[in-house]
């Protein structure tokens, strides 16, 4: 995100977007990166915008999300199926969704995208969510159940907020002992 408003609610047009993006991912291109992440997105046209640019510049894959409110749509109103559609058929690698809320909000969203995805789903929840109300044992448990339920073809790459932490041992064991 620029922080500035794309037209025409704002000033900034879509072509000048465009090309600040592109100035950034040849910088990025040209130092060696294996891949674009373009994620914690707000607009799909400010996404979209980021792809065109990419792909503009290099082939390389390109993963991108966006952030959605609990009605299931972004803060401009984007629903998911739509992201998915517009942003698999601009040539993302893979599309989703990423750190305004926790994992169990996030199940509606990716089922939708994966009713018509061509490519991986990917979802990287928001522990933070969680644990403002949650002691820590409980949320690496509560992560882990929700988790069961994104199952293949769904990819998952990663979750905000480092929480590798929760696929610890005694998270797991948590899980299992309930089970």
């Amino acid at each position: 995100m620029t922080g500035k408003q794309l037209a025409p609610i704002g000033d900034l047009p879509f072509e000048t977007l465009i090309g600040v993006y592109k100035e950034q991912a040849a910088v990025l291109a040209d130092a060696g990166v294996d891949l674009f992440v373009v994620e914690t997105m707000m607009s799909l046209q400010e996404t979209r915008a980021a792809l065109i640019a990419i792909r503009e510049v290099c082939d390389l894959p390109i993963m991108a999300s966006l952030t959605y409110e609990s009605d299931g749509r972004t803060l401009y109103g984007t629903d998911a199926k739509t992201a998915m559609v517009v942003l698999q058929s601009l040539g993302a690698d893979a599309v989703g969704l990423n750190c305004s809320t926790g994992p169990a909000e996030m199940v509606s969203a990716v089922e939708q995208m994966r009713e018509i995805a061509n490519i991986p789903v990917l979802a990287k929840p928001n522990a933070e969510v969680y644990l403002q109300h949650t002691a820590f044992r409980r949320q690496q448990t509560l992560f882990l159940r929700t988790d069961l339920r994104y199952s293949q073809p769904l990819h998952r790459i990663c979750q905000c907020l480092d929480m590798c932490r929760c696929r610890s041992a005694a998270a797991a064991e948590d899980l299992y002992a309930e089970m």
